[in-house]
């Protein structure tokens, strides 16, 4: 029985996710044909900027039609700015749109037109007259949980409203003419070449590896229906997928670059990184002519049109070029490349991305072993460290470390040091991590940090009826994956190749899955609000929240008081997860430059940043831990010592929980390094017993054969 790994990996941090009121991501599958680092050279382009004058305020979308349409906010107000290349002018017209109204997208098409949401998340398409009024507006409807994807126009002033189950069709005067209804999931349409206007859409279920295909199709409009023409050979990006375009049948975002269709064919056209654009970037791509794109950014206070053409030579000639592989989710890396591969007159850093399959996995390992394998690579998928790391494939970096000028260890998180030493041996670096740990009401049954099975059970037992782990109540599989896949990594020997899954904790919390869990594996949430969340919490008809952050603790504070325990995993205590696990190939041949890249994410600069924008993650430099702390405590707007602008919390967190925060990171001594091999055996044969398939003693006796072979032949 093929089982969804990539599901259970984000159930095990469902509850986080549900307590922060944020979505859930899904990682995307790739193409295992992936080019090598010199091929990507010729999909690089160069990219000139231009300073356009008068721009008022933060850049929030823009638009492409011979001139460029770029709406910015500042304060209170709304700006679109009318830019004319040819003659560097530019023209700025104040929006009058509605109290707290914002614009999400605008098209120009003989008028001007956008979507704006207000206060209320309720979304309309306004016609925008030259003088900044609106002339029209329609209310729309069917705008689902994933929100909407485009909004175009075709030559015939038809305006086109696409949403995940359909696409709505109006006239230039916004009269309603008619509903595509999209069999499958729709994820984007787009202008294409002859003012064809085309979509995609996906058929089967995404949250199975490989078990979506992606199809591009072209839209009816005298039939209104949506026809296939030809099936995509790669998963396309999150995100804006599709960019109109007048000089190709369809130019598609995919993780790596953008692809376009050409005589029924998919090509790369434009590699990200080799073009010095990040993942982030590169949803905010138009194309304004063959060969030929551009960006609109805000920049040191300034609006900027990075115009990007086509290399015609290879630009990285005298540069040193390393790679650095990862594994399905390169985004969070792009940044720090290309501003690395900018600043940097000698090296350049190649991403390689193997995808989060097996057979990128199994790609990765046969390059590590004949040498040709990354210099750098952030683990994840089905990859481990200590798979690697008995096999002599990472670097031990603290040489590096303790030679470094600016970097030592003393810089960093005590606790968090000492959790990923391998006995005086530091394999991994990350720049940030949460902490994954059972938050409950204090109690008189459970330890702080590292309570025990029996502790736990006793808890549980007390708790009275109809009383549920979580809230809401999780199948018992997922139950299963969210309160064990910490604790297992810790029943195996990688060094001996030897595991124990007969201990009392193992079996005894799966006995519990399986009498707590819901008998089913469905889960819906869509009807979940915070309210709900909180109350149930509030009221004690739930028990245990899991993966708190710093930026969370205002919700919790508002839920268990002052009365906080942070129990940690029953037998297991709190582990923690890093954002990105960075290692050194140990046989690559430029390892010195590899640190130069990898000693990035130590830097206080770098981790500044961090603690600039992100509550949910902790830096692991203390220093930029405390810069964190004073952001969230901050009553007053201000800007850091590396000019990051710090707006003030609405709600600021009050010093007592930080202190609490600070005690479970002291207390905090193991981390999280995920193998979805192993997951994939455990999960399968647990889902056996859930199932009732198998009784408990022969479903851990089949757990351990399997899992020891597995080790055995990673030997």
């Amino acid at each position: 029985m093929i089982r969804n790994i990539r599901k259970y990996c984000i159930i095990s941090r469902l509850l986080f996710c549900m307590l922060l009121m944020i979505t859930a991501f899904t990682a995307c599958t790739k193409d295992n044909e992936l080019a090598t680092a010199m091929d990507n050279h010729e999909y690089a382009y160069v990219y000139q900027d231009i300073d356009i004058p008068s721009v008022e305020g933060k850049v929030i979308c823009s638009y492409f039609d011979k001139n460029y349409y770029i709406v910015t906010a500042q304060e209170d107000k709304t700006y679109l700015n009318i830019y004319d290349s040819a003659s560097n002018e530019n023209r700025t017209i104040s929006l009058k749109l509605g109290d707290k109204e914002r614009i999400r997208t605008l098209i120009v098409k003989d008028k001007i037109i956008a979507i704006t949401e207000d206060e209320g998340d309720i979304y309309y398409i306004v016609v925008i007259e030259e003088d900044g009024s609106e002339s029209e507006r329609v209310l729309l409807e069917g705008v689902d949980e994933y929100g909407f994807n485009r909004l175009i126009a075709d030559d015939e002033g038809r305006i086109y409203f696409s949403n995940s189950t359909d696409i709505q069709v109006y006239d230039k005067n916004l009269r309603f003419l008619g509903r595509i209804d999209g069999e499958d999931r729709i994820i984007s349409i787009a202008v294409g070449n002859s003012e064809i206007i085309r979509a995609i859409i996906q058929k089967g279920d995404d949250s199975y590896i490989g078990a979506a295909d992606y199809w591009l199709c072209s839209i009816d409009i005298n039939q209104m229906k949506i026809k296939k023409e030809m099936k995509l050979s790669k998963e396309p990006a999150d995100g804006k997928v599709m960019l109109d375009t007048n000089k190709y049948d369809a130019c598609i975002r995919m993780d790596d670059g953008l692809y376009i269709v050409k005589s029924g064919k998919l090509q790369k056209e434009f590699d990200y990184n080799c073009s010095y654009v990040t993942q982030m970037e590169s949803n905010n791509l138009i194309n304004t002519g063959e060969q030929e794109f551009a960006l609109v950014v805000s920049e040191k206070g300034k609006c900027i049109i990075r115009k990007y053409s086509r290399a015609n030579e290879n630009v990285f000639e005298k540069k040193t070029i390393i790679t650095l592989g990862c594994f399905g989710d390169s985004s969070q890396l792009s940044q720090t490349v290309v501003d690395f591969n900018k600043n940097s007159d000698k090296y350049f850093v190649e991403i390689v991305d193997y995808g989060i399959d097996k057979n990128g996995a199994a790609r990765f390992n046969l390059e590590l072993t004949d040498g040709r394998g990354p210099d750098v690579f952030c683990l994840g998928g089905y990859q481990s460290l200590d798979n690697l790391r008995i096999k002599g494939m990472c670097e031990n970096l603290n040489t590096y470390i303790e030679n470094d000028e600016e970097i030592k260890k003393s810089d960093l998180i005590d606790s968090y040091v000492n959790a990923i030493d391998y006995n005086g041996a530091t394999y991994m670096v990350t720049d940030s991590f949460t902490i994954e740990t059972l938050v409950t009401r204090k109690n008189e049954y459970l330890s702080d940090y590292n309570c025990s099975y029996d502790e736990f059970a006793g808890y549980i037992g007390n708790a009275g009826e109809n009383v549920a782990l979580t809230y809401p109540n999780l199948p018992r599989m997922d139950m299963f994956v969210a309160f064990s896949e910490l604790s297992l990594r810790y029943c195996i020997d990688y060094d001996k190749a030897k595991c124990d899954f007969e201990i009392p904790e193992i079996k005894n919390l799966m006995k519990l899955c399986y009498d707590e869990g819901i008998d089913t594996m469905e889960f819906d949430m869509s009807e979940l609000t915070e309210s709900d969340f909180i109350n149930a919490y509030k009221n004690g008809e739930a028990l245990f929240l899991t993966s708190p952050t710093l930026g969370s603790m205002k919700r919790i504070e508002k839920i268990f008081g002052d009365d906080i325990c942070f129990c940690g995993y029953p037998g297991a205590g709190c582990f923690f997860r890093p954002t990105k696990e960075i290692c050194m190939n140990a046989n690559s041949k430029n390892k010195d430059i590899a640190w130069e890249f990898i000693r990035i994410f130590l830097t206080e600069e770098h981790q500044a940043q961090i603690a600039a924008e992100d509550g949910d993650v902790i830096p692991t430099r203390k220093d930029s831990y405390e810069a964190l702390k004073v952001r969230l405590t901050a009553k007053e707007d201000f800007t850091d010592a590396y000019g990051n602008e710090i707006k003030a919390l609405e709600e600021i967190v009050d010093t007592e929980y930080i202190k609490y925060y600070d005690n479970l990171i002291e207390h905090t001594d193991k981390y999280i390094d995920l193998n979805f091999y192993l997951e994939e055996i455990l999960y399968d044969e647990a889902a056996a017993y859930f199932n009732d398939e198998h009784d408990l003693d022969t479903t851990v006796e089949l757990m351990e054969n399997r899992v020891n072979t597995y080790l055995k032949e990673q030997r």
